[in-house]
């Protein structure tokens, strides 16, 4: 077997390796399924005048039951509490725009937010955090350090994905496409996976 023979069939093994564990159906079993489970069961009661200290109470309680029963990891209330008001800041994706005013908007505007459009929101956004968390996992430990290798994964790619890749990465050369190859591969399979979602279920 030449080194280029070689260089392919290790980088064969890398992108099925990948493929396999960043799959829609993986991902959905490993995060989806635990956070719609827990979404379903999620009961809540409201005071009558509810605020911001509300809605970081909620988060806090909904977060540490998707960690408790639905990841079996368990962190203590008392840290989701601390920690609420920052999640919401950096990873709630709120109907037009994000952050911790999205998530007070969402859940008590009066013309259309409610209680259960920020939930569906922040488990959404839980979702999105633990599925981006787990794909820089993914790349870091799956893709070697030799550069021919990385080279064969991007011409790999070239002939695989060619359908999902614009003109230019896909004329590009091998070479040039080595610095962004986690980046190359996330856009080939969050298109791959969008059509796997379009005919499975709808957003949480």
């Amino acid at each position: 077997m030449t080194d280029c023979e070689r260089h392919e069939f290790q980088a064969k093994q890398v992108l099925d390796k990948i493929s396999k564990q960043l799959n829609l159906e993986k991902l959905n079993y490993l995060f989806e399924e635990p956070i719609k489970q827990v979404l379903c069961d999620f009961s809540y009661v409201l005071p009558k005048v509810p605020d911001t200290d509300t809605l970081l109470d909620l988060t806090a309680d909904f977060l540490t039951e998707c960690f408790s029963t639905g990841f079996k990891f368990n962190f203590p209330l008392t840290y989701w509490q601390y920690e609420a008001s920052h999640f919401l800041e950096k990873f709630y994706q709120g109907v037009h725009v994000n952050g911790l005013e999205a998530a007070v908007d969402d859940a008590f505007n009066d013309e259309n937010g409610s209680i259960e459009l920020f939930l569906s929101n922040l488990a959404a956004s839980l979702y999105q955090a633990l599925a981006s968390d787990y794909k820089t996992f993914t790349y870091k430990t799956c893709i070697p350090c030799d550069w021919y290798i990385k080279r064969s994964i991007i011409q790999l790619i070239t002939r695989q994905y060619s359908k999902f890749l614009t003109k230019e990465l896909a004329e590009a050369p091998a070479w040039a496409l080595v610095g962004v190859l986690p980046e190359l591969i996330d856009l080939c399979l969050q298109t791959e996976n969008t059509f796997e979602k379009t005919i499975s279920s709808g957003r949480f």
